[in-house]
């Protein structure tokens, strides 16, 4: 089975010549700013990104949101990113529960039936297995989808991308009147 990284969601900004207009004000606030708007931004979007890949996955944001990287810009003209890790998540993280024929899980929202599977503890923790075979050992363990190859999905990627440019352009405007404030004292 061939793995599908995700790429990255990038929140950047594409003002070039307003930025080099700021600059020859001389103020290193103007840098500080778009650079604050990047980063909230791109805080803005790895929390939608939580919610909107939890609510497709059919899972809670809590347990999306561990997978999800914010990597902030460190320079103005660096992007924010917000990297989607970690492996396939168990069926325990998708409400499974044990019926007399198997275990019933609900990944990507659709509630599935998984015959003869069982729930079990190991290591401390409720696991879905089944085995394979007649006999008593291999157990398998089962999973259901991983972030990473949720958030590669076109339809999310680009509707995250949408949510990363919007929320950028709020807070640019946001942190240029703050810098604004701050330098002159008043709107």
């Amino acid at each position: 089975m061939a793995r599908h990284f995700a790429p990255d969601l990038r929140v950047e900004h594409r003002l070039d010549d307003a930025v080099a207009f700021l600059d020859r004000l001389g103020s290193k606030r103007w840098r500080r700013a778009v650079m604050t708007a990047i980063n909230r931004a791109g805080a803005s979007t790895r929390s939608q990104a939580a919610s909107t890949l939890a609510k497709a996955m059919g899972t809670k944001v809590r347990r999306v949101r561990q997978d999800l990287r914010l990597v902030q810009a460190r320079h103005m003209d660096e992007p924010a990113r917000v990297r989607a890790v970690g492996k396939s998540l168990g069926l325990m993280d998708f409400a499974a529960r044990q019926t007399r024929i198997g275990v019933t899980a609900r990944a990507y929202g659709v509630s599935r039936r998984y015959r003869g599977a069982f729930i079990a503890q190991r290591h401390g923790t409720d696991r879905v297995f089944i085995r394979i075979g007649k006999e008593r050992h291999p157990l398998h363990r089962l999973y259901g989808p991983s972030v990473p190859e949720t958030m590669a999905d076109p339809a999310i990627h680009a509707r995250l991308v949408e949510h990363g440019v919007e929320r950028l352009a709020v807070e640019i405007a946001r942190q240029m009147d703050r810098a604004l404030y701050r330098k002159h004292g008043r709107r």
